[in-house]
Formats: C-alpha cells, sequence, structure tokens
C-alpha cells in the first residue's frame, strides 16, 4: 500500500469519526436542552 493512499484512508476514517463524535455531542445537547 503507497504512503498516500494509505494517510487517505486515515484521514477518511478520522474524518468519519469526527463526524460521529459531533453528532452524538449534538444529540446530547438537545437532550440537556430537553431536560432543562
Amino acid at each position: 500500500m503507497s504512503l498516500a493512499r494509505y494517510s487517505a484512508l486515515t484521514s477518511s476514517l478520522a474524518l468519519k469519526a469526527h463526524r460521529a463524535f459531533n453528532l452524538k455531542q449534538a444529540q446530547r445537547s438537545e437532550n440537556v436542552a430537553l431536560v432543562v
């Protein structure tokens, strides 16, 4: 596997993880707003 392809794959996974984290944080803040 080439280094460029590896870095592209890694950044793609990082981006997906970042989106998933942001989604969870958004849902959590919505839940807090609903509770309050």
